[in-house]
């Protein structure tokens, strides 16, 4: 299981600074949940997106930018509808 974190790190690494389209099927905490096109429901990681006192609409596509990243999951700002 150790060398599977150690290559979805580093897949995950070669995402950041890029921009994916995403989207956004749930709110969790602080952050809204979703899936770029990489990402198989309940499968694989998840892309998160800080809340940040802003509407996103759950079933709707968004331009994002990876900002960070860990072993199963991306972090990403919207960039853009």
């Amino acid at each position: 299981m150790e060398l599977q974190k150690e290559i979805s790190l580093k897949r995950n690494s070669e995402l950041k600074g890029k921009k994916l389209k995403v989207l956004v099927e749930a709110v969790e905490g602080d952050f809204y949940i979703g899936r770029s096109y990489r990402d198989a429901p309940e499968v694989d990681g998840e892309v998160l997106i800080p809340l940040k006192d802003r509407k996103l609409k759950i079933g709707e596509f968004y331009l994002s930018e990876v900002y960070d990243y860990n072993e199963y999951d991306l972090f990403a700002d919207v960039i853009d509808k």
